[in-house]
């Protein structure tokens, strides 16, 4: 789904379940933003989280 949201220009990929490592790490070079385990006012951000605002942002 990474490689779909790349040739289709998405910048965030959002999803109700898990995501893989493989999509982390292609997501982590090419800046793709990944979210998962999304549940009403929660969810785990993956990757990129400078494009969600209000998201806090941690040291790499």
């Amino acid at each position: 789904m990474v490689r779909k949201c790349l040739v289709a220009n998405i910048p965030v990929m959002v999803s109700r379940g898990a995501t893989t490592t493989l999509a982390i790490g292609i997501a982590e070079k090419t800046g793709v933003c990944v979210i998962g385990f999304v549940r009403s006012t929660k969810m785990n951000i993956y990757t990129h989280p400078e494009h969600v605002q209000g998201a806090p942002s941690f040291p790499q």
